[in-house]
């Protein structure tokens, strides 16, 4: 690992728009690379990157490039597109990620990129504006929460990795944890989940274990718990109403399955925002 990588300290995480100007320079060129792993999510209009060998390869909405510490970038906004967004982020991997979760399809040495389904692209660019969020603040333990989200959004990835063993997982679980993303405020059932994809409760629990190695009830608290720690931040919601907002319909238990996860109570945890003192 490049040695300015292990102390990046903060992450940088921006949501960058480019509008199309005729009088600037179209291409950026960093020769030596950025001493930090780069990922970038495009979410409106294009972006060419080319080759050392000199082709063009056009990065549209709902592509995700990573690129490893070192690597030369030769990019800029299409030629023929008004307006380019996406986010833009530069981490130092956590210890395992690099064996599990950067292992992409290769565009050249270096670069790789992945193609989200539309299925998932609300769901990656909502994750990336929340991290987007947490950078612009200055709450206790910043980086590790967008860590934490970066690292959703890389397992997310992982899914839909050609190269992953995660690729070949049942399709009827890829649903249904697709299915608990989007609906996990609502109050969830397990027999609900499995009826969504066709499978009775009792084989439901058993395929989504031998897939993912978890639980259905866990995931469907991960997500909640994701959320609350967002929520507790960027939201003055009281703690109760925090709970119900994120599927939990008892306070009580909302606040000792946070403290499981996190080591931390909800209360603990909290910080005023940008606008006053906790509720709580």
């Amino acid at each position: 690992m490049h040695a300015n990588v292990a102390n990046l300290n903060p992450i940088v995480l921006r949501h960058l728009t480019h509008k199309h100007d005729p009088e600037s320079k179209r291409w950026c060129r960093i020769a030596s690379g950025i001493p930090a792993w780069v990922l970038e999510y495009t979410t409106r209009g294009s972006e060419d990157v080319l080759r050392p060998s000199g082709r063009t390869d056009r990065m549209e909405a709902g592509h995700a490039l990573l690129i490893k510490p070192g690597t030369p970038l030769n990019f800029g906004q299409s030629a023929n597109c008004k307006e380019w967004n996406r986010y833009f982020c530069l981490f130092a991997p956590r210890g395992h990620w690099e064996a599990l979760l950067l292992d992409w399809p290769e565009l050249y040495p270096g670069a790789m990129r992945m193609i989200i389904p539309p299925r998932l692209r609300k769901q990656i660019a909502g994750k990336f504006q929340k991290a987007a969020d947490i950078c612009r603040s200055a709450w206790e333990l910043q980086d590790q929460m967008v860590m934490n989200i970066i690292e959703d959004i890389l397992l997310w990835c992982h899914t839909i990795n050609p190269n992953s063993r995660q690729a070949s997982m049942d399709a009827r679980i890829r649903n249904a944890m697709h299915f608990i993303s989007r609906h996990f405020p609502e109050p969830l059932t397990v027999e609900e989940i499995g009826r969504h994809v066709g499978m009775s409760r009792a084989r439901f629990i058993r395929q989504f274990h031998q897939e993912t190695g978890g639980t259905p009830r866990r995931f469907i608290e991960s997500c909640r718990i994701e959320e609350a720690i967002w929520l507790l931040h960027a939201r003055n919601l009281s703690v109760s109403e925090i709970a119900y907002a994120c599927g939990f319909q008892d306070p009580a238990r909302f606040s000792r399955v946070f403290k499981a996860r996190t080591g931390k109570s909800p209360s603990d945890l909290r910080r005023p925002g940008p606008g006053g003192a906790s509720l709580d």
